[in-house]
């Protein structure tokens, strides 16, 4: 396979997953051309200012790309092919669990429910908690680390004290970087992953995803899904650091 091919291919992957146009000839451009500033970076793709810093931070906080600072100027990498890989399965399995549901009978009865705003966010854990029980489990995907005191205030901790109240335990999944950062809870067991898919919420027969850049959200109210995405938890729950 020539270069031409190979770029392409990624391409079309990137694109599959859900990055713009823009995010992924970035990070195509990071992999060939790695420890770049920003202003060959534009120069290159013929990128205006305003997109490419909206850009670059979207594809950090996703994991994509990362910079170091000399002489007070970023210099921006994509992470090497192997870290690439990682997040690129990750992302992928999460798409291919929806849509196959999407596909099913029941996904086509299933309800989706959309919340928009800090206020709808708020009434989204509200809505997953609604009906529950002592005995279940809250699981969540945490915020990245650069959203999570944003995300905190403005959605878990409207969760946690709706868990007081219900006494539900929680079971939640954060960056490596906040580790020896977040303080212990009675009701809430943290673990620590290199690499997670943010801010997804797991509960009995719901689940939620949020987008902090977009300040939204939605609701899939389907136990099978749920199902799914609750094994998928507790597979990366096993290989989290405690």
């Amino acid at each position: 396979m020539d270069e031409k091919v190979a770029i392409a291919e990624l391409n079309k992957l990137l694109k599959r997953i859900g990055l713009s146009d823009c995010e992924a000839n970035i990070l195509i451009y990071l992999i060939r051309h790695p420890v770049s500033k920003a202003e060959e970076i534009m120069s290159s793709l013929n990128i205006g200012s305003s997109s490419f810093y909206n850009t670059i931070n979207s594809l950090i906080k996703r994991g994509f790309v990362k910079y170091v600072e000399k002489n007070k100027i970023k210099h921006y990498s994509a992470v090497s092919l192997e870290e690439l890989k990682e997040l690129l399965q990750m992302e992928i399995k999460i798409i291919e669990k929806i849509s196959e549901f999407i596909k099913t009978e029941e996904g086509r009865k299933s309800e989706i429910f959309l919340f928009k705003g800090e206020a709808g966010l708020r009434s989204m854990v509200a809505f997953l908690l609604s009906d529950a029980e002592k005995k279940d489990v809250w699981r969540f995907f945490s915020p990245q680390e650069e959203e999570y005191k944003e995300m905190i205030e403005k959605v878990y901790v409207r969760s946690k004290r709706i868990r007081e109240l219900k006494k539900i335990k929680g079971k939640g999944i954060l960056p490596i970087q906040l580790k020896g950062k977040i303080s212990p809870s009675k009701i809430t067991e943290h673990r620590f992953l290199e690499k997670l898919p943010p801010n997804i919420l797991i509960f009995r027969d719901k689940i939620g995803i949020i987008s902090p850049k977009e300040e939204a959200g939605f609701v899939i109210q389907s136990k099978d899904i749920a199902n799914k995405f609750a094994d998928f938890f507790d597979w990366m729950w096993e290989r989290a650091e405690k």
